[in-house]
């Protein structure tokens, strides 16, 4: 069984999914009937180009291109499954998985004393990101063992996992950061963002604290200024430069 992290005890992955569903095997590449079929160690100089959405869908062709995008290592890291065992090889930066950049996340409301569960804050297209598939995803290629939170001047949390951090994983570490930082107690920084002022737009890799050799990355989260861009669309004036661009309210030194 692989190893929990250490900020939850409830990931217990899901069973596998099974082949019955998919097709017998066919050529793997095949455009005309009397074409002949591209070689596997061709399609793996092609296929990781592809969207990250179009390679998932590729597993339900047929059983062989299933086997080779869920086998092969290049493919693997593509769709951000390949675990920290597989050690990157001529990488010197990290890629962060881009459900982040699709997620919607509400960390609490101002005027709210509580909060409601992580499950219905953290949705991607309607539908809780903890429950869904990808959430089982690695957060990052190459995937790491640790992920550190950079919230209110320091790295306020940190997620470990030594079979790799996945995507759900990072989302609760940095919920924890935002509902510890909104009750901070007396002469500690309290983190006074609200989602309705400033929309959740991801994280940054936060490159000279972070290290593709140690398996280790700290990142800090994104915003958007919600008031900035209503007053563009309502009134057509610009007032900030960066109106539409995710910022961090904060970087380190």
């Amino acid at each position: 069984m692989s190893e929990k992290p250490s900020l939850t005890t409830k990931h217990d992955l899901p069973p596998s999914s099974s082949n019955i569903s998919i097709p017998p095997c066919t050529p793997p590449c095949s455009l005309h009937p009397q074409s002949q079929p591209l070689s596997d160690h061709l399609l793996l100089y092609i296929l990781p180009y592809l969207p990250i959405t179009t390679l998932l869908q590729l597993r339900a062709v047929n059983r062989h291109w299933h086997t080779l995008v869920s086998t092969r290592r290049p493919l693997r890291s593509a769709c951000f499954t390949l675990s920290p065992t597989h050690p990157a090889i001529g990488v010197s930066t990290f890629e962060l998985h881009p459900v982040f950049k699709k997620l919607d996340y509400w960390g609490y409301d101002l005027h709210l004393p509580t909060c409601t569960p992580l499950d219905g804050r953290a949705q991607i297209r309607g539908r809780s990101v903890m429950g869904e598939v990808v959430g089982e995803a690695m957060a990052c290629r190459p995937a790491v063992r640790e992920v550190g939170v950079w919230l209110c001047g320091g790295v306020q949390y940190t997620v470990r996992r030594e079979d790799g951090v996945r995507v759900k994983d990072l989302v609760e570490g940095f919920d924890a950061v935002i509902q510890e930082r909104r009750n901070a107690g007396e002469g500690e920084r309290r983190f006074v963002w609200d989602y309705k002022i400033y929309p959740f737009a991801g994280f940054r890799v936060i490159l000279q604290l972070s290290s593709v050799q140690e398996e280790r990355m700290v990142i800090t989260p994104e915003f958007f200024d919600a008031a900035a861009i209503v007053a563009e669309l309502r009134e057509g004036v610009r007032r900030k430069e960066n109106v539409g661009v995710a910022f961090c309210f904060e970087l380190p030194e």
